[in-house]
């Protein structure tokens, strides 16, 4: 194999994982667009203002609050925000400890330390993520029940969260807020 070949070798397969990167980024923005207009649709099916699902975090409560009552609502939502801070705040100091670790990499203690708390934090990171998941399949039975579907369909939102929501926002159902309450409202 010559050199000029491999050089066309290396261009060709460069070229191909940019296209690649491409095509996963245009699936990951039409999968966004998607949930925005399903949340929208969702939000406009239950009776309130489309135009709550165009805002991030007050689409989410908004739609915490159409599951559940209005107690578990700011619950779950002050969950999620808290564990999204938490995973921006610690991915923020990995990266701090990374350029650190990189730079006085003359300086083994430095790096061995950074390598064990960077495996710490990392392990938080991924238990917040967890509690994140776990809040946003909850949310999608939760959704569900609101909605008047069985018990079948509620736990099928727990494993197809984008497809279920689908049924939601474009199907025939109607909200009739049956919505889930962890923590009894005191009146």
């Amino acid at each position: 194999m010559s050199f000029e070949d491999m050089i066309l070798m290396i261009l060709g397969f460069s070229a191909l994982l940019l296209l690649i990167g491409l095509i996963v980024s245009i699936i990951s923005g039409i999968i966004k667009i998607m949930r925005i207009v399903i949340n929208c649709l969702i939000i406009n099916k239950a009776g309130d203002d489309f135009w709550k699902g165009l805002i991030p975090f007050y689409c989410r409560y908004v739609l915490f609050d159409l599951a559940f009552n209005h107690k578990t609502a700011v619950v779950m939502f002050v969950i999620y925000i808290v564990s999204n801070i938490m995973m921006f705040g610690l991915g923020v100091i990995m990266k701090t400890m990374e350029y650190i670790a990189e730079t006085y990499n003359d300086i083994q203690t430095i790096t061995d330390t950074f390598m064990v708390v960077a495996l710490v934090m990392g392990s938080v990171n991924l238990l917040i993520w967890l509690v994140v998941q776990a809040v946003n399949r909850f949310y999608s039975f939760a959704i569900a029940r609101a909605f008047g579907h069985e018990t079948g369909f509620c736990i099928a939102a727990i494993f197809f969260p984008l497809i279920t929501s689908a049924i939601l926002a474009f199907g025939s159902n109607e909200y009739v807020s049956d919505v889930t309450e962890l923590f009894k409202e005191e009146y």
